[in-house]
């Protein structure tokens, strides 16, 4: 994702935050039990000069993937960032997508357990209907058994959350919530209420926006850019919602039911889609900058046409922490790019290494021996025709596979003995790229408590404000955080 220097851009444009709004997050914000840092945060968004950084991302089960912190972790690094280079308030905002309907998505968690082996659990069947939110579904039982062996709480915070959004929102206010970080619940009917111009204006023009955002994806298509958004996904930009639940309806009536809702004056009853949120969050925020992974920053730029129709300022899309947690002291520092680059490889490596010299060298003695012998057999009978050399090869051919063989044995033995003095390295593989992805995708945000305990905060924030000073020299990095509790 690239980006401005925030030193000469446009630092974002006005707020629009609605006094009801207000009201209900300072409501919420005490029903937490936020910290005194995120008090004060919330307060200085009154001041006309405070300037706005914001992330996203829909609840999950254990913290959702651990991605969602490293974007929590970001998004204060970028803030402290951009007031200290800019001499100005600035405060870290995360909205959490309690609104979305796609169960598959978070329906699941993994966590780590000491010997690295990964832990999965899947909510299976949904807990809640179709088309409901996702962030009021029951909060997830806990893996007790897994916890206890890390001697960690399994949830944080006085209050047992009632739903996964909250729980959720507990986990981002117990790791960050001292670094002032604010979350904010999209869930509530002040926030799309305070959509109700934008929604009017798209109504009027939904047909013509659509055809822009189609068209611009096609322009970044010819360029070689991904523009995620389709023509069904671009079609409508508001759901009509039947309290948690999006309502089903025929498209050739959905103009008439927008307008019906929008005329009755219960703007809170639609529920911005993809191709709305951002547009509602920066009109409400007049963001300065939103912290955002790969996906998110293309199907962002496709909606460079709805913003200025609605001559709202497109924020700087700034990229996220990448990350990947090691087991602390396992390999010497200086082989961490290529454990991380392939693991399997690595610990191939290090069994082959573990062979006495006199087994590596006794089996390319024979190697070369058996190989020899047989091609001294078919070179003194070279007049017996054509079956001999062919049967000769074919002899080579077995004697070769056998001798793979002999070679996997010993190997497999060599990695036994080093799995026996090093347990781990038995799971190390799936542990760094869980089912072959990046780890940050595969690991639930809890793991960075599991691992680093009370500095799981200071540890991400460092490798965050390392990624920003980075990002801002266009440079990027994959961070190593070290992990004391393996």
């Amino acid at each position: 994702a690239e980006f401005q220097d925030l030193r000469v851009s446009n630092p974002g444009g006005p707020k629009h935050l609605p006094g009801p709004l207000m009201d209900r997050w300072a409501r919420e914000l005490q029903s937490w039990e936020a910290p005194d840092q995120v008090q004060g945060a919330f307060s200085a968004l009154t001041n006309p000069e405070t300037l706005v950084v914001i992330a996203g991302q829909q609840p999950g089960v254990w913290g959702g993937p651990l991605y969602s912190f490293l974007k929590a972790a970001s998004t204060i690094a970028l803030s402290e960032r951009i007031s200290e280079d800019l001499n100005r308030p600035s405060v870290a905002v995360f909205w959490v997508q309690g609104d979305d309907t796609d169960w598959d998505e978070v329906g699941w968690g993994t966590l780590p357990q000491k010997d690295l082996s990964l832990y999965r659990y899947r909510w299976h069947p949904s807990p809640i209907p179709p088309r409901h939110w996702v962030g009021s579904a029951p909060a997830p039982e806990d893996a007790t058994e897994v916890l206890a062996g890390w001697n960690v709480a399994p949830r944080p915070g006085s209050t047992p959350p009632s739903d996964l959004a909250s729980d959720f929102i507990q986990r981002l206010l117990s790791l960050f919530g001292h670094r002032g970080l604010i979350p904010l619940d999209s869930r509530w009917s002040e926030l799309r209420a305070g959509g109700k111009d934008l929604w009017e204006h798209y109504l009027h023009h939904h047909r013509d926006l659509s055809a822009a955002v189609l068209e611009h994806g096609q322009d970044m298509k010819n360029g070689g850019l991904p523009a995620p958004i389709d023509a069904e996904t671009a079609d409508h930009g508001l759901f009509p919602l039947d309290e948690e639940r999006r309502r089903e309806i025929d498209p050739a009536r959905w103009d008439t039911e927008i307008r019906e809702l929008l005329s009755a004056g219960e703007p809170e009853r639609l529920a911005p889609s993809v191709l709305l949120r951002g547009l509602l969050q920066d009109y409400l925020f007049g963001t300065t900058a939103q912290v955002v992974g790969t996906a998110e920053a293309a199907y962002l730029a496709q909606l460079t046409p709805l913003y200025n129709a609605f001559e709202v300022p497109v924020p700087v899309r700034f990229p996220r922490l990448e990350a990947t947690i090691i087991p602390q002291g396992l390999w010497p520092r200086d082989e961490t790019a290529g454990v991380l680059e392939d693991p399997e490889g690595w610990i191939a490596g290090q069994a082959r290494a573990r062979l006495p010299q006199t087994a590596a060298a006794d089996l390319e003695t024979l190697r070369r021996s058996l190989k020899d012998s047989i091609q001294g057999v078919l070179d003194s009978h070279r007049d017996s025709g054509g079956e001999l050399a062919e049967v000769g090869e074919s002899v080579k051919r077995r004697m070769e596979a056998q001798l793979d063989r002999l070679e996997q044995v010993v190997l497999r033995r060599s990695r036994q003995a080093l799995y026996r003095q090093h347990p781990s390295l038995r799971n190390l593989a799936e542990f760094l790229r869980p089912r072959r992805g990046p780890q940050d995708r595969g690991l639930s945000g809890l793991s960075l408590s599991l691992f680093f305990g009370s500095s799981a905060a200071d540890a991400v924030l460092d490798a965050a404000r390392s990624h920003v000073s980075e990002a801002y020299k266009k440079s990027r990095h994959h961070f190593a955080l070290e992990a004391p509790r393996v």
